[in-house]
């Protein structure tokens, strides 16, 4: 996801750090080690470690929201968009673990206090844009859609975590076909 620059090293070194050691535990001088890169290189680019999360938190919601507006582009049916959101969060977390754990299992409030709740940023508002387009083309039975959410989306996130945690048996994407067919039973506009 990130180039090999020092901004990139920067900020590829700060996501690993971070979601191993957790923000309070990670100085500037941890990051720049671990990049390989000057503190020159470092202030050249960000002012201070809380800019580096800021702008890491930014740059991977902001990689997601393109993946998700793929999807809306890409897949026709309101069931292949949420299989394709299957999809991706299986694929990403398989190979991208740390940039998951990071949006999945941090605490950015805490040290980046002024940001959205996550459940209100880009990438899951285009979540909730499937669900609500499916439920007005009919796709969807009629629901409140913080149900609808929950049990569309829920029981992918707390799979996720289950990877994350290291408690899976296999990999996340090896139920994600069981989970899909679960979770559109549950909102499945019966015919």
């Amino acid at each position: 996801m990130f180039d090999d620059s020092a901004r990139g090293k920067t900020l590829s070194s700060a996501l690993i750090l971070l979601t191993e050691k957790g923000f309070h535990s990670v100085s500037i001088h941890d990051i720049r080690k671990h990049a390989n890169v000057s503190t020159g290189a470092i202030y050249h680019h960000f002012s201070n470690k809380d800019e580096i999360a800021k702008t890491l938190f930014t740059e991977v919601l902001s990689h997601i929201t393109e993946k998700m507006d793929d999807i809306l582009l890409e897949q026709p049916t309101t069931f292949d968009r949420i299989q394709a959101v299957y999809q991706m969060a299986a694929q990403m977390v398989n190979e991208k673990p740390e940039l998951t754990r990071f949006i999945i299992k941090q605490a950015h409030r805490e040290f980046l206090p002024d940001e959205k709740p996550l459940c209100v940023s880009e990438p899951f508002l285009r979540m909730k844009t499937i669900v609500q387009h499916g439920i007005k083309k009919g796709d969807i039975a009629p629901m409140d859609i913080w149900v609808a959410l929950s049990l569309t989306f829920g029981s992918l996130l707390r799979l996720i975590e289950y990877q994350l945690d290291g408690v899976l048996e296999n990999t996340a994407d090896t139920y994600i076909d069981e989970l899909l067919q679960h979770a559109w039973k549950s909102i499945a506009q019966e015919d």
